[in-house]
């Protein structure tokens, strides 16, 4: 069989129909930033968590505490209302050793996050989400229990693709 030249085109116009419609499908699947910001958020809640069923020793405990740091950025806000003293700017390496000394304080910790809603700047570089947190564990040495509910508003910056919690600010408590 000799292959002419109208088989090249319809050859070339198959292969450029599946290239357009695999850019398309990649268009409409990707995540938006709103969703890349859900699962930065996610994979916080899911990094603060202790269960009783998972032992951690220290080691493993300062890597997830790092882990969380690395949640943000190299200079980060906290302005809490009701108590001045956690209130500041923390580089990473005192935010890492804060988180290892705070959950190392409770056998198990849970964190919810309810009505999140997040606005993206028309840069793309520049997020703001306000949602209330709910944060509940079991304090290893009195056994006592916390179950506290909290307003936040994060400011989010992205660096290099990636988003990461610029300040946090938790306005109020809220009473049950």
């Amino acid at each position: 069989m000799v292959i002419k030249g109208k088989h090249l085109i319809y050859a070339a116009c198959i292969i450029l129909f599946l290239l357009l419609a695999g850019f398309a499908v990649w268009y409409i699947l990707k995540p938006g930033e709103e969703q890349l910001i859900r699962r930065h958020f996610a994979n916080l809640v899911e990094q603060i968590n202790k269960t009783p069923l998972k032992k951690e020793g220290a080691i493993p405990a300062m890597a997830k505490a790092q882990k969380i740091a690395a949640m943000f950025t190299e200079q980060s806000q906290f302005n809490v209302d009701a108590l001045k003293w956690v209130s500041g700017s923390f580089s990473r390496e005192v935010l890492a050793n804060n988180i290892f000394r705070s959950r190392a304080m409770f056998d198990t910790l849970h964190l919810s996050l309810d009505h999140l809603d997040i606005e993206v700047a028309e840069d793309q570089k520049q997020a703001v989400a306000r949602l209330s947190a709910q944060l509940s564990g079991k304090m290893k040495n009195s056994g006592q229990d916390l179950d506290e509910i909290r307003d936040l508003e994060c400011n989010l910056k992205k660096i290099d693709s990636e988003w990461l919690f610029e300040s946090f600010r938790i306005h109020k408590m809220i009473k049950k």
